[in-house]
């Protein structure tokens, strides 16, 4: 995770910062969540955000047919700034960022939650309550997907890691083989 990069930093507490002046904190943070989850699983938008050949407004246009109505209008807007500074990519980045700085304003860890495929969001809760045990405070889990992932969950809040990807298991299948 390199949400520590200094502009990540920044453009992360100026989203904090339109959320603390519009009241809208916590449903930016849902929201910014829920739209790394979509680009995540959807390696076409990925790809088409990516490419250096679409021009900026045509991702703009893209992305407000895609989002305008199902977040924050300031939101949006905060996402045609990405596209057009060319940083939207660092999305993922940017809204552990943000979920850090959330986190901290409410007195509790923050974290990410990479999984194959979409998980529902009662499960988030269970998985973040029982993170939360095992930390001794509250936890926030962004959640994101990984297509590459055969299977698995990977939990991440600061230093701690639970790594129950398929990958990991079969890693240490063949560490033990070996030895």
């Amino acid at each position: 995770m390199s949400s520590d990069a200094p502009d990540i930093t920044g453009y992360a507490e100026s989203l904090a910062a339109l959320g603390d002046a519009e009241g809208t904190l916590p449903q930016l943070e849902e929201q910014i969540g829920k739209v790394v989850a979509l680009i995540g699983k959807n390696p076409g938008v990925r790809r088409f955000l990516a490419d250096p050949h679409v021009k900026t407004e045509g991702k703009r246009k893209a992305l407000e047919q895609l989002l305008e109505g199902r977040i924050a209008s300031s939101l949006l807007y905060f996402l045609f700034i990405l596209v057009h500074t060319r940083a939207i990519l660092r999305l993922p980045d940017l809204a552990d960022a943000f979920s850090v700085l959330v986190a901290r304003r409410r007195d509790r860890a923050s974290g990410r939650l990479v999984s194959a495929k979409p998980i529902p969001a009662e499960r988030v809760a269970e998985i973040e309550e029982a993170a939360g045990r095992l930390l001794g405070q509250p936890v926030r889990l962004l959640t994101s997907v990984d297509p590459n992932l055969i299977g698995g969950l990977l939990v991440q809040v600061g230093d701690f890691v639970l790594d129950g990807t398929v990958e990991r298991q079969l890693s240490q299948i063949r560490s033990d083989l070996m030895a």
